[in-house]
């Protein structure tokens, strides 16, 4: 894993110019403050960033699009761009439901790769390895590279071989993508307020540790393989931290009753006799 991120690391310096070796160590700084701004303030400024995420995309499409229909590409960046931003800041109620339904199928498929397709995923990934003689079958030269190992070529074909040898595998798959999608999706239209803290909760504690990581990895391994060594403890904290930034966020969603005004001297009722 260290040898991995390293090595993605150094094919990122290796394009940035001299005076901008800064800019790697800046990244990791600004995602562990972007981590820290969505766990303390996540829930207020989701709208704002659901908006800004649309008008990046929008202006990205107005660019194809300014292309396509050989138009001017910086005023179709600018059109797209703002009605990206418009679309994503009045729908942002749909689009952070939908995120918490896409959210809700790929932790209850975890679950179920976790309980059931883990042997068969296993098996299927060592067709070609002889438990007997522990000794592994290599492709045939020609055929290395070749179109049958497209990684969605892979994927099909796994797909065939859990639906030949996982009993109900496409029915179960189906019925957990619907139940736990809809689910997902209906409590993030009833319940707009504990989405939101449940997603600035969970996406300020994936860039606060994922930042965080990478920046100790960098400037103290020693820091961070005592926090590895810590084991259990370590993500009891990290669920302690979101616990607490959700519990947070969503007292600050909350609305703010108006105060009663007080009742004036000459209209208070008359002492009982």
């Amino acid at each position: 894993m260290n040898e991995t991120f390293h090595m993605v690391l150094d094919a990122f310096t290796q394009h940035i110019p001299a005076t901008g070796n800064w800019l790697p160590l800046g990244g990791m700084l600004a995602t562990v403050l972007f981590g820290l701004i969505l766990l303390l303030r996540g829930a207020k400024l989701a709208p704002l960033l659901a908006a800004l995420t649309f008008l990046g995309l929008g202006g990205i499409g107005g660019s194809f699009v300014g292309s396509w229909l050989n138009v001017p590409v910086w005023p179709a960046i600018v059109v797209a761009g703002v009605l990206g931003f418009v679309i994503g800041l009045v729908l942002f109620r749909f689009w952070l439901a939908l995120l918490l339904g896409g959210c809700s199928c790929a932790a209850a498929l975890s679950v179920y790769y976790v309980r059931i397709l883990n042997p068969y995923v296993a098996n299927f990934t060592a067709y070609n390895y002889d438990a007997e003689t522990r000794l592994v079958t290599l492709p045939v030269a020609d055929a290395i590279a070749g179109p049958a190992d497209a990684p969605s070529q892979q994927l099909g074909q796994l797909w065939a071989y859990l639906g030949q040898n996982v009993p109900n595998f496409h029915a179960s798959f189906a019925a957990i993508v619907l139940s736990a999608g809809l689910a997902g999706l209906v409590f993030g239209l009833l319940l707009p307020k504990v989405s939101r803290a449940l997603w600035a909760a969970s996406a300020g504690t994936l860039f606060l540790l994922g930042g965080l990581v990478a920046l100790l990895e960098v400037t103290a391994p020693s820091a961070l393989g005592w926090l590895v060594s810590l084991g259990a403890w370590g993500w009891v904290m990290v669920g302690i931290a979101w616990s607490a930034s959700l519990v947070y966020n969503l007292l600050l969603s909350r609305e703010k009753r108006p105060k009663k005004p007080a009742a004036d001297d000459g209209e208070a009722e008359p002492a009982p006799a």
